[in-house]
């Protein structure tokens, strides 16, 4: 139904689809902080390695803008400590459930 609103049909309705459904699962909020301590929405990004983390509710890492870093810059920071080889978790549900 979402290709047919946009007029999209075979081929390029489901390339459409199939695109939304990867934005939506897998972007994450793109902020800047400003001056007044609140954030400056820049947008949705898609972010290569950090759409690859799973979840943990007992995450050894968190997902961070990088304030220093180009506009729209995201990085883990460890939060505890992290052996060679073991997989970097991050807790993402808990920004879902927030109002």
């Amino acid at each position: 139904r979402l290709a047919e609103e946009a007029g999209l049909q075979g081929s390029e309705g489901e390339d459409f689809v199939r695109l939304s459904m990867i934005v939506k699962h897998n972007s994450a909020v793109a902020q800047r902080p400003t001056e007044d301590h609140s954030y400056h929405h820049l947008g949705l990004g898609l972010y290569e390695l950090g759409c690859r983390a799973n979840h943990s509710c007992f995450p050894n890492a968190i997902w961070l803008d990088a304030h220093d870093g180009p506009e729209g810059s995201r990085l883990f920071r460890s939060i505890r400590s992290i052996k060679k080889g073991q997989e970097v978790t991050n807790d993402y549900l808990s920004e879902h459930m927030q109002p």
